[in-house]
């Protein structure tokens, strides 16, 4: 009999992207998916992998730099999200980055883990994104998985320089002036 799973939701596949401006428009204009956060990821760091405390890889995030992400949504808990990499990347251009599970509640994230270590399988330490809290981890092929929960309401962030902000974020954050605004200096 299967056990019961904390997961909720498919919350989000995310890709890697060369050409994020190509890619959103793409997303917005021709799919007709609503563009509901971007933000600049700081929590990576331009690391290669993460790890628990033992040293064990959780997440092999592909020498990533710090990127814009961008989130298009595809119903009410599930989006689509791209992590621009730029045109100089390295590694799978539009190639899958990870897969993220929703829970409902910070508490069901420490009982996942906890579950995910009982059986033996390392995640990272949680990460705070600031709108939702996730643990990583790598599943029995090596593919990098997320559960994550989210802890606010979505919303365009005006995290980045002026050269570094596409305009559909911009149009998006003026045609949703109720959304939340984090404005940080770059």
């Amino acid at each position: 009999m299967a056990t019961k799973s904390f997961v909720r939701a498919l919350n989000h596949v995310n890709l890697y992207t060369r050409q994020l401006e190509k890619v959103a428009d793409f997303y917005s204009d021709v799919i007709g998916l609503e563009l509901v956060t971007a933000f600049k990821d700081e929590s990576l760091n331009g690391e290669s992998q993460m790890t628990d405390d033992s040293g064990n890889v959780t997440c092999k995030l592909g020498g990533m730099v710090k990127p814009r992400h961008y989130a298009f949504q595809v119903s009410e808990d599930t989006f689509i999200a791209f992590f621009d990499q730029g045109p100089e990347f390295d590694g799978p251009g539009g190639g899958f980055h990870h897969l993220a599970f929703g829970v409902e509640s910070e508490e069901a994230l420490e009982q996942a883990i906890a579950r995910l270590h009982a059986n033996g399988v390392p995640t990272s330490p949680i990460v705070d994104h600031g709108m939702f809290k996730s643990c990583y981890f790598v599943d029995p092929e090596g593919r990098n998985i997320e559960m994550t929960v989210q802890l606010r309401k979505l919303g365009i962030y005006q995290d980045f320089s002026a050269s570094e902000e596409l305009a559909i974020a911009v149009r998006a954050r003026n045609a949703a002036p109720d959304a939340p605004v984090l404005i940080t200096t770059t």
